[in-house]
Parts: structure tokens; sequence; C-alpha cells
């Protein structure tokens, strides 16, 4: 947890300092994670959901094309809470419409009955413009990380995420 906070702000603040307009703001939404096998999806018969808060930077790299990335904290209601840290491309389909798509390093706060602290996952995501500072989206987070060690008999070792929120661009 230490070497959480240094590094998700290293990731977070190096597109900061990149010598292009930098569009910054913030995030926020609700999600269901969801895990292959039925045995870690329902805690006292619900699903995992939550919501989730953050702050990102976005770097215009052409007319087309952007670079985003930012910092999320995720709470989970019956589960694992975890920080994320994003690093996507953007692509601009239309005036209002975005198609993104990249990896995602998240760190588990607490990880319970896990044997891993973080995830390694990809997204994959729609946006649209509601107007100059606020959009919507909506992104599938698949995660390739093993999130134990040893084989668990009818239990999924992945986590994967459906999310959807606003974000607000305060330039």
């Amino acid at each position: 947890m230490k070497k959480l906070i240094p590094t998700s702000a290293i990731l977070f603040f190096v597109i900061i300092n990149l010598n292009a307009q930098v569009e910054f703001g913030v995030s926020s939404g609700v999600f269901q994670s969801k895990r292959v096998a039925e045995t870690l999806i329902r805690r006292n018969g619900h699903h995992n959901v939550g919501f989730y808060v953050g702050l990102y930077a976005e770097k215009k790299l052409s007319e087309k094309l952007a670079l985003h990335s930012g910092i999320s904290y995720f709470y989970d209601i019956s589960y694992e809470d975890h920080i994320e840290v994003p690093l996507e491309l953007k692509y601009k389909l239309s005036k209002n419409w975005h198609l993104f798509f990249g990896p995602n390093l998240s760190f588990l706060v607490d990880k319970k009955e896990l044997d891993k602290s973080y995830n390694i996952g990809v997204a994959l995501g729609l946006s649209y413009n509601i107007s100059n500072q606020l959009s919507i989206y909506a992104r599938y987070n698949y995660g390739l990380s093993k999130l134990y060690d040893r084989e668990v008999p009818h239990k999924s070792i992945r986590i994967n995420r459906f999310q959807i929120g606003l974000r607000y661009r305060f330039n």
C-alpha cells in the first residue's frame, strides 16, 4: 500500500507534464463486478455492485486521437475496494461519440480472501459528450490477472467489470 500512492501519482501525472493541451476533470459512476463463477458473485444474495470516483487527465494527440489516464477509487459494496489507474487510447468517431481502449492496473485496498493485491485488465468503452464539459460513458473491463495462486474449485480467478458514469471537464 505504501507504494500504491506514489506509483499511481506518477502514472497519473505523466500525462499532465506532456507539452500539449491537457484536459482535466472528475468522473463518477456505478459498476457491477462480475466473476466467472457464481460462487464469488453473490454475497448475502447480492451481486458485487458499487460506485467509483476519480480524477482524470487527457492529452490530445491529433484531431482524432487522445491519451486518457487517471486514478479512481472503486468502492465495492460487498467485496474488495480498489484503486485503478487506466491508460487508454481514445478515438473520436464523430463530434460527440468516442471509442476508447487500453490497459489498466488496479490495486486492491483490502484483498480479503484473494492471494494477489493487484489486478491487470484491459478495457473497452464508448462515451458521448452531452456538452462541452459533461460526458456519459460505458466501459467494460476484462481482468487478465489470476487473483489466486492456487486452483480454487468452482471459483473464478479473474475480475470482470461493467461500469457506467459521468465525466466533468474543468477546462
